[in-house]
């Protein structure tokens, strides 16, 4: 098994194996919006998710700008749940239905004096 390999397991079974954080979301549910203050970091199950931001011509006409898109065994919401201000840069929305796993900021580090903090873990 690769490197790799074996810290997704690790970080899945630390983080993101608890059945009471897992949800379900419906297409078309936004699990995030630009500029909501993000304190949940998800771990996709099932399901595909969309990310982007809407643009305005210099008519007031918008349109989606689709920047990246998410299935299984990805995480949504790291940039925010980890930066400064806490703040999503992305509307990120359920292109289908989907399950996810969740850890939200009262989750600790798990063997922090091994692996280091969540941050260093995760990235």
């Amino acid at each position: 098994m690769s490197e790799r390999k074996r810290l997704i397991e690790r970080l899945c079974k630390a983080y993101f194996s608890n059945p009471a954080q897992t949800m379900r979301v419906k297409k078309g549910d936004r699990l995030l919006s630009r500029g909501q203050v993000n304190n949940r970091l998800f771990y996709v199950l099932a399901g595909t998710f969309s990310g982007g931001i809407e643009l305005c011509d210099d008519y007031g006409n918008r349109e989606p700008l689709e920047l990246f898109r998410s299935g299984p065994k990805s995480l949504l919401g790291a940039n925010s749940f980890f930066s400064y201000s806490n703040r999503s840069y992305l509307d990120v929305t359920a292109l289908s239905e989907g399950e996810l796993d969740r850890i939200d900021r009262s989750t600790g580090a798990v063997a922090e004096n091994v692996y280091g903090s969540l941050s260093e873990q995760i990235f």
